[in-house]
């Protein structure tokens, strides 16, 4: 089911719900955001999997390169497995000349998808929204990375809510899933919260890196990009560590 109505002001962003009939009040220059009232599933992972506060580099490097282990050859996308999207994400901002930061950004920005192990084996697949960019928010957060990283893993699915509410080809290029998983996430913005959500801190920057990772998999669907051309995990985790 879409995401609900329960708001929450949250200080540090971002998101406006554009369903129809919902009103989107400002409290001190702030926007509502709307909020799922899906239960804080990160406390319910097993161990391994809910990073710790304060983990050492090399603690939450293990725990990520676990992730892909044992997760990333599930698919989310039928043409390619998670830990392949990762790392054409990944290829797609270092062939743009990103910094590090936003290569492991790139890398990570569907961690939440592994944490919560959501693919398309699953019975329950989109279904509900899962609010996986929460999900990897919050275990990148304790893990130790700075907001240059986690803001963009928070904000990338409102990137495509706000592309596809200001690009009027951008819904037409969505990979099958992105277009069935953007009506649970509550469709595109209007133009009223596209206008928004553009003014808050690293929105941009998302919506950039969410330009990547679309064209991104249509170069891999297509066959433009080889499994050889794309950087390795443990490469992706060398990144990821650097900036730590």
């Amino acid at each position: 089911k879409p995401r609900d109505s329960s708001f929450e002001i949250r200080p540090k962003t971002f998101a406006v719900m554009a369903l129809p009939g919902f009103a989107r009040p400002y409290l001190r220059g702030m926007v509502t955001e709307v909020k799922s009232s899906a239960p804080k599933l990160l406390g319910k992972f097993p161990g391994m999997y809910a990073a710790p506060a304060h983990s050492s580099k090399d603690a939450v490097v293990k725990k990520i390169a676990e992730l892909f282990e044992e997760r990333g050859a599930s698919r989310y996308d039928s043409f390619s497995s998670q830990s392949e999207h990762a790392r054409m994400t990944a290829f797609m901002a270092m062939r743009h000349g990103a910094r590090p930061s936003v290569v492991a950004a790139a890398f990570l920005h569907d961690v939440g998808h592994l944490l919560l192990d959501e693919h398309a084996g699953r019975t329950d697949f989109l279904l509900t929204d899962k609010c996986h960019e929460e999900v990897g928010h919050k275990f990148l957060c304790r893990s130790g990375f700075p907001d240059e990283v986690t803001e963009l893993v928070r904000l990338h699915v409102d990137a495509k809510r706000y592309l596809c509410a200001t690009d009027p080809t951008y819904f037409a290029n969505l990979s099958q899933a992105s277009k069935q998983s953007l009506a649970l996430q509550g469709g595109p913005f209007s133009a009223e919260a596209a206008s928004s959500w553009k003014s808050f801190p690293n929105s941009l920057a998302a919506a950039v890196l969410r330009r990547w990772e679309d064209e991104g998999k249509r170069l891999w669907e297509m066959g433009a990009v080889r499994e050889e051309d794309l950087p390795s995990v443990p490469t992706l985790l060398l990144t990821t560590r650097s900036i730590l």
